[in-house]
Order: structure tokens, then sequence, then C-alpha cells
């Protein structure tokens, strides 16, 4: 049985003097662990999309982040022989064992204006690199246990000017013009899309031949999947100007879609599935949001933008579905992590990994800086501590659907160092069973508590459906489950 959290109603049949409350995420004191020292970063490190991962085969975290050399696009830089904008977005790596301390390698794929070596990757063909990478057990064939979906885009301009586009979109074209107004450079625009690549080992990358998998316009980070309830792969993007098999262009702006396939490279068509509304503040747009599956439910870290804001000044809300397509806003759209104005990650912050479980506490890395991207910093929660059911002095009462007892002991996430929970089991409409199960939790701040039961216990009804009914006092539940 999977973890049973509190980001939405799904699992609660009554609330009664309950609050859902929101914790802020706890930054590393050593933030940032990676900051830009190389030329090739020199104006950017950046995650973008679900890139960074934890790898259990090889026991380390892996991170696939976005280098820029130069701010503007007319100083031409050189990787091993091609010739790319300054501000292109070249997919760098870097590795840790335990989150915190983080190396570059040096690969010998890509050399750095022909001369110097890199921790570059060899595996976009154009000139930007926005990706969801993912650890794949599930593909039989070694040689693609490791998986990226990323958008590239081919955009070389030959000198400086003001730059326009003529028919935007499959029959776009691109010009600058001089100071006075004369034409210097003319070309189409239309060579983008979803792109993917295949590793045996997370480092050395075969490009697939048929690239792009989708001709698309989805300039933001990609996140990617394996849902094994569905058999499929899901990846979330925004996927603009993808021609429909119905006809027309899906075309949805900054906003999140999903797409699925079987065999990661026939992908389907992409369907909106969040978007802001009218509960938003007017013209919010959703930047960016990686997705992972955490517990059997989606989780989304939303960056957005607000209009007449600075573009990155952003925090991190939280969006979760069970379906990967029926989408809710979590704890009244509150920010679970919000810039901080007199640190290093002032600008705002960028979300860019899975979700990560080590030693009870849930990792999530993002991107930041005072001016620009310099580097990546880590938040933490404890485990399933992105939201509690409080109860004050005055107790409270929830009451859960109904679901099967699947083990022998029921487990709590729970803090009652000032309080108490009390649990009974009940049968499936929430009624008191006669043989019913009763445990008191108190004085305790864990992640995981096994409940003592003074009267009866949770193993005779295993295999049957039955509901909890708890009361708190001055507690917080984060989650509970059966084992």
């Amino acid at each position: 049985m999977a973890r049973c959290l509190f980001l939405d109603d799904l699992g609660i049949a009554e609330m009664r003097n309950l609050t859902r409350r929101a914790h802020q995420g706890q930054r590393y004191a050593g933030n940032p662990v990676i900051r830009a020292e190389h030329p090739w970063e020199q104006t950017r490190l950046q995650i973008y999309g679900r890139s960074v991962i934890w790898d259990p085969a090889a026991g380390k975290f892996r991170m696939y982040y976005i280098a820029s050399a130069h701010a503007e696009q007319w100083k031409w830089i050189r990787m091993s022989g091609r010739v790319l904008p300054g501000h292109a977005t070249l997919p760098a790596y870097a590795e840790s064992e335990d989150g915190l301390t983080w190396t570059k390698p040096m690969l010998g794929q890509c050399l750095f204006e022909d001369e110097a070596d890199t921790n570059v990757l060899d595996v976009t063909r154009g000139q930007s690199f926005e990706s969801g990478v993912l650890y794949d057990p599930h593909d039989p064939e070694p040689r693609r246990r490791y998986k990226l979906f990323f958008w590239d885009q081919e955009a070389h301009l030959h000198g400086p000017g003001d730059l326009e586009y003529e028919n935007w979109g499959h029959d776009c074209v691109m010009r600058v013009r001089d100071a006075a107004g004369e034409v210097t450079y003319e070309h189409s625009y239309t060579d983008w899309g979803i792109e993917v690549a295949f590793s045996a080992d997370g480092v050395n990358w075969t490009r697939h031949a048929g690239d792009p998998v989708i001709k698309c316009y989805s300039d933001t980070g990609q996140s990617v999947l394996f849902d094994e309830r569905l058999g499929k792969y899901v990846a979330f993007g925004r996927f603009n100007m993808k021609k429909l098999a119905g006809g027309g262009e899906y075309q949805a702006h900054r906003s999140v879609a999903r797409v699925t396939s079987e065999d990661f490279v026939h992908w389907s068509d992409p369907e909106l599935v969040l978007t802001a509304d009218h509960h938003d503040v007017e013209g919010l747009q959703i930047n960016s949001m990686p997705v992972d599956l955490y517990e059997g439910v989606y989780i989304g870290m939303m960056e957005t933008f607000e209009p007449g804001a600075t573009h990155h000044a952003s925090s991190i809300q939280l969006a979760t579905s069970r379906d990967g397509v029926r989408w809710t806003r979590v704890a009244d759209r509150c920010s679970f992590l919000d810039p901080d104005p007199g640190g290093w990650d002032a600008k705002g912050l960028r979300p860019g990994s899975a979700l990560i479980v080590r030693d009870d506490r849930l990792m999530m890395y993002y991107s930041s800086g005072r001016e620009q991207f310099e580097g990546t910093g880590l938040a933490t929660w404890r485990r399933d501590g992105f939201v509690s059911l409080n109860a004050g002095r005055t107790a409270g009462e929830l009451l859960t659907t109904a679901f099967v007892a699947g083990g022998t002991e029921l487990h709590l996430n729970v803090d009652t160092s000032r309080g108490e929970v009390r649990v009974q089991v009940c049968d499936a409409q929430g009624l008191t069973l006669e043989d019913g199960a009763v445990g008191v939790v108190r004085g305790v701040d864990s992640t995981d508590v096994t409940v003592v039961w003074k009267e009866g216990d949770i193993a005779s009804r295993r295999g049957r459906p039955v509901s909890l009914r708890v009361t708190l006092a001055e507690a917080d539940l984060y989650s509970y489950w059966c084992q």
C-alpha cells in the first residue's frame, strides 16, 4: 500500500476542525550546491524540467543542466567544430554521491572553442537543451536504460540588429535588420522539436535517428516518466504548434500539456492538462512544471510568471493529480518555497528535479541567482512533508475513504510532540466495528510510527475494506499506510 497523502481531498470522506497546513521547504545551508565556474557556463547554470535524478543502480545523483557561455547570441562559440550562438544552452553533466558535493567530470565529448575539454554531453544537434531525464529499469534493453526527452532548435544568426519574425509557426521566416532598416540576414525558422536519446550509462548518449519525434515548440523544461499503471511513458511540456492528427494545431502558450508513448519514440497528440484559471492573478502563466510520481501520485512543482513582475521573480507552488490529466492546485495555491531577497537565490526559483527521498527527507533542486541563473540549490522537506492535517487545542476529526487493509500494521507519519492522535478502525461506511481496533499515539514526532493498539488490531481486517476515524489534538498528520 502506498502512503496516503493529503495533497488533495480524494482520500478524505469527512473532515472536521482540521486545517490543511502547507510546509515551506528548508534550504540547505551550503547552497548553492553547484555554481558556474567554467567559461562555457559563465552566464547560465540552470536546471529545467525533471533533470536531476537519483540513480539507484549507480548509487549516485545525476544532474543534466543547461550551460551558456555568453548572454548575447552575436558572440559565437565553437564546440568541437560546430559554430553556435553565444547564448546556446549546452547540455552539461554533473554527479554526486550525497547530493551535496557535486563534481563536473570532463567527458572528452565536446571541446569548448575546439580546445578545452568540458563536461558537455554530445547529444544535441542544435542550440537548445531543455530536457527531462529518466532512469528506466523497465526497459529490457540495457542500451536504453537511461532516456532523454528534450527540446532542441536550430537558429543561426549572423550579426547584430533588430530581430523580426514573419508567419510565426511552421512557415516562419526570421530576419535581422540593421540600424537603417535593411535586411542583413533572412532564414527560415522552422527547425525545432522534441528529440529523444538513449544511454546505457547515463553519460554516453545516442540520439534517435528519426528526431524530432514531436514537431512542436516546447521551450520549457520537460518531464518524462514511466507510469506502471498505464504501462506507458508520460511526458509533460508545452508542445505548442504540434499539428494534430485530426487537423488543426495545438496551441496553449505557457501552460502544461501531456503526451504518452508505448515505445518512447511514437507519441500521442498533446492534451492540455493544467493552465491558469479565474482563481489566479489575471494573466498568470505557468512557465515550467517539473513532474514526478511520488507514492503513486503525480506532483508538479510550478514555476509561475505574473504579468508586470520580474520574469523570474517566482515562488514554487504545487499541483497534484491521480492520473496525470486532472490536476488540483495544492493548499489554496500557496507557496512552498519563496525567493530569499537577501540570499544567493534572490532572482527567483526555477524547480528542475525529481522528488528524491533520501534518509527520510524529500529533496528538490532548483536554480536561481542574484542577477542570473548562476547555480543550483537544494530544498528539503520531511518525507511526505508538503502538507499535513493539523488540529489545535480543539480536537479535529478525519474519516478516510474506504481502502483495503493490505497489511498487518498501520503506520503514521505524525507529529504529536505536543498532543496526540487517536485512530479507530471502522467499516467501509465509517461505522464503528464491534471488534474495531483503537490505538493512540502521543509525545512523538516521527516519519514512521507503528500504531500500538489498545483494543483489537488491524491485522484481523487484512484483505477487507476498512476506513479510519482519526482524532487529532495539537498534532499534525502527514500520511498513513498499511504494511
